[in-house]
């Protein structure tokens, strides 16, 4: 079954490619929860906390998410919203 709102051919164009950031860089939300009311990327995106870093977010998601919420996404997921302006990478924490 097919999560609505997921845009699978956008997301299948996505696991093409690698994270591009380094892991220890810390997440900042831009904007609010821009993610569909009901999808697993709305769950995935309101785990983000500023001030953590990319690794803490994958550990959050792989902790609160179903298999079938996708947490293997979650570097997917930040690239997608790195390249949509939804959160930005700060340099790692030193």
């Amino acid at each position: 079954m097919l999560e609505p709102g997921y845009n699978h051919f956008a997301m299948a164009t996505y696991r093409k490619q690698k994270f591009k950031g380094d892991q220890n860089s810390v997440i900042r939300k831009i904007v609010a929860n821009p993610k569909k009311i009901g999808s697993y990327a709305r769950k995935r995106f309101s785990l983000y906390r500023d001030g953590m870093t990319v690794t803490e977010y994958i550990a959050v998601c792989e902790s609160a998410c179903t298999a079938a919420e996708r947490p293997k996404d979650a570097l997917l997921d930040i690239q997608w919203d790195l390249d949509h302006n939804f959160i930005e990478l700060l340099p790692p924490k030193r």
